[in-house]
């Protein structure tokens, strides 16, 4: 099992939270300093994965200093004109067999990753039924049981609820997915989102959903997600084993 973390973006609308560290590295436990990343880091141990990658960009020397040499590091030198897409893409020679992989910017309780673990399908994304979903939310759409679109510029009233940004391929469907991103890297779509890949595999093989709605998460893009993440979500995800 192995995880790729997508931790390359600063964080422009987190500013000046971000100004010399990249949003992956915020603190989400102000007592003790732990960013959202080392926490991430820490879930994934917890869960039994071991092979860890982490794509950087804005400031990486930072987040290399504070996971140190036991992760796999991958340098993204584009990440100011590339998006998370770009960032998967050249986590490919990475992903072997059984990857999850996630946004570094989310704060998430550990039953959602163990849930993920345990599914036996073979292309699972995490979707949160009970957001509130706007025009910034990732939305997702399905049917009979399938994930058929994912966008955020897709109707509200037509969406199921939110990606999480937290995924999972293995086997065949990673060699698929892996395809999609190599597609769309060669047709010059280095500034989407990496969900943009999802849409494309689903072309080609199911692509399922995980609800976990009832499980506390937050992505962290604002500062209002920050302050959230501080007072509400990280005491109630906080690791004590």
């Amino acid at each position: 099992m192995r995880a790729v973390l997508l931790a390359a973006g600063q964080g422009k609308r987190l500013l000046p939270y971000t100004k010399e560290v990249p949003k992956a590295l915020l603190e989400v436990d102000e007592a003790s300093g732990l960013t959202i990343i080392e926490y991430q880091v820490r879930l994934l141990k917890l869960c039994g994965v071991g092979k860890i990658a982490v794509v950087v960009g804005y400031r990486g020397e930072r987040i290399k200093e504070v996971l140190g040499p036991e992760i796999t590091y991958i340098d993204n030198p584009d990440y100011e004109s590339t998006n998370s897409l770009y960032s998967a893409f050249l986590a490919l020679p990475f992903m072997e067999g059984d990857v999850v992989v996630m946004n570094a910017d989310v704060l998430f309780h550990k039953g959602i990753l163990e849930s993920l673990l345990m599914d036996d399908r073979d292309a699972v994304i995490t979707v949160d039924s009970s957001s509130f979903l706007d025009e910034e939310t990732m939305k997702v759409k399905v049917e009979d049981g399938l994930v058929v679109d994912i966008r955020k510029n897709l109707d509200p009233r037509e969406a199921f609820g939110e990606n999480l940004g937290v995924v999972r391929f293995r086997g065949e469907a990673l060699e698929v997915l892996k395809d999609a991103l190599k597609s769309l890297v060669s047709l010059g779509r280095v500034k989407d989102w990496f969900p943009a890949a999802f849409r494309e595999f689903l072309k080609f093989r199911p692509l399922y959903f995980l609800d976990i709605a009832g499980f506390p998460w937050i992505e962290v893009d604002f500062p209002e997600d920050l302050f959230k993440a501080r007072k509400e979500i990280y005491p109630a995800v906080c690791l004590t084993s």
